[in-house]
């Protein structure tokens, strides 16, 4: 009789990713510069494409350049050369009660922010939320207003009471 014995150490280990969830900052000739969550955190990184790269926006065929900044990605492999780009539509997420949030913008309509963020559990969402009167936004570390804000750009919002209260302009983290 022979007894194996398995080492938690190595039992507990998940399979590597297959693929990875994105927002799309730009496309810069073959490769596509995107924002991967990090638990609640964004990490920027770079995407190299080739010819066999396939593209799909909305369930169709498309071009690397059919790509915008703002759009949620999904990439496989995660490392080397994509095989496949596929541009999804996120899920809605609701704003934390207190917190901060990064993301990007997707729309700013009256005093209402949508923004596109990743969820405690990684995956990303779109939040959106009212934003009063009292909201400061920064931008470049000078006083701004929510219509300021333009779709794409990467934003910090700091929530305190379930009430958006600080909206500040920030650089995507290399």
């Amino acid at each position: 009789m022979v007894a194996v014995m398995s080492n938690p150490a190595t039992a507990a280990k998940k399979p590597p990713p297959t693929k990875f969830e994105a927002i799309v900052l730009k496309v810069d000739g073959a490769t596509v510069i995107v924002n991967a969550p990090v638990e609640k955190h964004f990490n920027q990184q770079t995407v190299k494409t080739d010819a066999k790269t396939q593209i799909t926006v909305n369930g169709k065929s498309a071009a690397l350049t059919d790509l915008k900044a703002g759009d949620r990605v999904i990439v496989s492999p995660p490392g080397g050369t994509a095989k496949q780009i596929e541009q999804k539509a996120p899920r809605n997420t609701r704003p934390p009660e207190a917190g901060q949030v990064e993301g990007a913008v997707v729309s700013v309509s009256g005093s209402q922010l949508v923004l596109r963020s990743a969820t405690s559990s990684g995956e990303i969402a779109d939040m959106k939320t009212p934003v009063s009167e009292k909201a400061s936004v920064s931008i470049d570390g000078k006083p701004g207003k929510l219509t300021d804000l333009k779709p794409g750009e990467y934003v910090m919002a700091v929530f305190f009471s379930g009430d958006l209260r600080r909206i500040v302009v920030t650089a995507p983290q290399p």
